[in-house]
């Protein structure tokens, strides 16, 4: 599974202007229905498709300081495909922190006919304007790891990971999110089998 991962697979997402960003930090075996009931039972909420309704809805809920569990993400991109799922945890009673991923389809599949995702996670911590549209949007912390380990910890304890193994996808690096936010990794990526 791990030499997939590795040779198989991409291993960097994408900006809205194919800037490249993170890595990919998390592997998903399992099928979209076991993602979505995985993050549910560990008590996510999917995010709402980005369109400009959605949009304004989570501006909104920023500015009057209000939840918006099921609130957008922006969209971002591996090997030119958007995310196909966004998942979101508010961190208190307002829209600007939250823990967040963003989960991609993938055409492999185990040998038991089980789908890969790959993911990408980051924790919101607050708002800053976007440098390329003005617009409020959010500002991750920059250790990208630990949002990575939350993510195993809740999902793990929700009881619904069989098994889950760590690789180094990618040598450990500093960069950049497309809003220009830095971030920072060790380039491992943890495969979890869910149940």
């Amino acid at each position: 599974m791990a030499g997939t991962v590795a040779g198989q697979l991409p291993h960097y997402t994408e900006g809205l202007t194919g800037h490249r960003q993170e890595p990919v930090s998390l592997v998903f075996v399992g099928t979209r229905a076991q993602l979505e009931q995985a993050f549910q039972a560990a008590g996510w909420t999917e995010a709402k498709p980005y369109g400009v309704g959605i949009l304004a809805g989570g501006i909104a809920a920023s500015l009057t300081h209000q939840p918006d569990p099921a609130g957008p993400v922006t969209p971002s991109f591996l090997a030119e495909q958007p995310n196909a799922l966004a998942f979101s945890l508010p961190v208190g009673a307002t829209f600007a922190t939250r823990h967040h991923i963003r989960c991609w389809s993938t055409h492999v599949q185990t040998r038991g006919g089980q789908p890969l995702w790959l993911a990408t996670a980051s924790f919101d911590r607050g708002f800053e304007l976007a440098p390329t549209t003005f617009l409020p949007t959010h500002q991750i912390a920059p250790d990208i790891d630990t949002e990575r380990a939350y993510i195993v910890t809740s999902l793990q304890s929700a009881g619904l990971v069989a098994n889950a193994v760590t690789l180094q996808l990618v040598p450990r690096e500093s960069g950049h999110n497309f809003d220009g936010d830095p971030f920072f990794t060790d380039g491992k990526a943890v495969i979890l089998w869910l149940r």
